[in-house]
């Protein structure tokens, strides 16, 4: 049978709000955010398949051009810093850094991903104070929705 359907009013309820960190699965780095139409929040994530843990730190609703920024001073000795990272939705070019101490070292875009796809990534701190900086920059009003996880690593 071939035919029309359409679907209207849909709501969409995000899971409870959280902590960056309990979101991350990091109590032991203290996280700051920033950036425009409410920023990151950590968020517990019902029914996220795509996702080993239930929850996450996201973006929602960034218009072309704005920003949303997660930051975290760590002082610690020499040791790798773990985490993952994606979006929800991937259509766009919008852009998701990665900083330490204001230099980018990595990026991933979501028009290069899988739809709901996870990347770990690690990285090499040296001994010492380091600024940590994820910042995700919307190219267009979208619905692209940026994650991020898992964040390992242990202060001093």
């Amino acid at each position: 049978i071939m035919g029309n359907a359409w679907v209207d009013n849909i709501v969409w309820t995000p899971g409870q709000e959280i902590s960056i960190g309990e979101a991350v699965d990091n109590l032991g780095i203290t996280f700051s955010t920033s950036g425009h139409e409410g920023g990151f929040i950590g968020q517990d994530v019902v029914g996220s398949g795509y996702n080993q843990s239930s929850s996450s730190a996201s973006a929602f609703g960034l218009s072309n051009g704005k920003m949303a920024t997660i930051i975290a001073i760590v002082d610690g000795p020499e040791q790798e810093l773990e985490f993952r990272w994606g979006f929800r939705d991937n259509r766009y070019e919008n852009a998701f850094d990665f900083l330490v101490d204001g230099i980018v070292v990595a990026t991933i875009k979501d028009n290069q991903m899988s739809q709901n796809e996870w990347v770990s990534f690690s990285h090499l701190l040296l001994t010492g104070t380091h600024q940590l900086e994820w910042r995700y920059t919307s190219s267009n009003d979208s619905i692209t929705i940026p994650m991020l996880d898992n964040i390992i690593y242990t202060p001093s």
